[in-house]
C-alpha cells in the first residue's frame, strides 16, 4: 500500500495516471485529501466526493477521510495513517517535497517513511540534494510528465473551457452539477 498525498482540488487526470503508473508496485492506492486552513481549497467533502468516483472505478484504489477532522496535517497524522495500513510509503508531488522541511518534526518523518515524489517538471534531485541530503534514501523519484494541475482544472473551469482531457467526466458532471470552481 502507499498513501498518496495531496490537495486534489481538483483531482485530475493527472492524479489518476500516476496512480495507474504505480499500482504494480503496490496492491493498494490510498487517496489521502488534506484539509488546510491556509490553503484555498473548496470544501473538503466535495474533494472527497470526487476522489471516491476515483474510487469506484478502480478496485486498487481508496479514499481515506482522516483529514475531515483536522485543519492541519502533519506527521502525527501520517502515523495515524500509518497505524490503520501498516505501510510507510508516501506519494507526493514535487510541491509538497518542497515542503517537508517547514514539518514539525522533519527528521522524524524522513526517517520514518519512504517517499515516492512525481518530479512535474521540477529537478526533484536537486530540491533532495539542497534541503534532504542525509535523507536521500528516504526517496524515490517518479518521473510522469503529464503537463496537467489542479490550477489548470480551476482556471479551465472559470473560463468554461472543455475539461475532457484533464478531468474525468464523472468529475466533471459533479464539479458542473455543484458549482464548483465557478
Amino acid at each position: 500500500m502507499a498513501l498518496f498525498i495531496g490537495s486534489f482540488n481538483p483531482p485530475t487526470l493527472a492524479h489518476l495516471e500516476i496512480a495507474l503508473n504505480l499500482k504494480n508496485n503496490f496492491n493498494k492506492i490510498i487517496f489521502v485529501p488534506v484539509n488546510s486552513k491556509n490553503k484555498k481549497l473548496i470544501n473538503f467533502r466535495d474533494r472527497l466526493n470526487m476522489l471516491l468516483i476515483y474510487k469506484r472505478k478502480y478496485s486498487f484504489i481508496e479514499v481515506d477521510d482522516i483529514m475531515l477532522n483536522y485543519s492541519y496535517f502533519d506527521y502525527r497524522i501520517l502515523d495515524i495513517l500509518n497505524k490503520k495500513y501498516c505501510d510507510n510509503t508516501i506519494i507526493i508531488g514535487s510541491d509538497l517535497l518542497k515542503n517537508i522541511k517547514l514539518f514539525d518534526n522533519n527528521e522524524y518523518l524522513l526517517k520514518k517513511y519512504n517517499f515516492y515524489v512525481i518530479s512535474r517538471g521540477d529537478d526533484v534531485l536537486n530540491i533532495i540534494k539542497k534541503y534532504y541530503n542525509r535523507f536521500q534514501n528516504s526517496f524515490k523519484i517518479i518521473d510522469i510528465n503529464i503537463n496537467i494541475s489542479s490550477t489548470m482544472a480551476r482556471n479551465m473551469i472559470k473560463n468554461n473551457e472543455d475539461l475532457t482531457k484533464i478531468l474525468d467526466d464523472d468529475i466533471v458532471s459533479y464539479i458542473r452539477n455543484n458549482h464548483l470552481y465557478f
